[in-house]
């Protein structure tokens, strides 16, 4: 399972019936990369396709009982993988180094689109 598998099954599981274009703005993907992605969960039985009550173009994806296992794998590699990342760095600085972190995000979602003919890092 590849890490867009789990930030896919974590979004579900905290948000249940996301349709896939809701989940391709949250993972900041293309929908048809979400697509692909559902496919595979689908075809492993750990989420499934719903029609929305109110659109039927839409599909809402729901997680079946067999993520929870998956889910419950993905939350203890999560805890290892943050102490092998950071357990030797003090809380208040990584809170601090992940404050930075959201505010460069937040800054690059902001920035304007470059001109297809301008290279990075060249202005105007």
């Amino acid at each position: 399972m590849t890490s867009a598998h789990w930030v896919l099954l974590l979004r579900l599981e905290q948000n249940s019936g996301l349709s896939q274009k809701e989940v391709a703005d949250l993972l900041e993907v293309e929908p048809n990369s979400v697509a692909r992605l559902v496919d595979r969960l689908e075809a492993g039985g750990l989420i499934e396709r719903r029609p929305d009550a109110s659109d039927r173009r839409i599909w809402r994806l729901h997680l079946l009982p067999a993520a929870v296992a998956a889910l419950d794998k993905i939350g203890v590699q999560r805890t290892e993988l943050a102490e092998l990342i950071g357990g030797n760095v003090a809380k208040p600085l990584r809170d601090t180094m992940l404050q930075g972190l959201m505010q460069l995000k937040s800054n690059l979602l902001r920035a304007p689109e470059p001109a297809p003919d301008q290279k990075i890092g060249e202005t105007g």
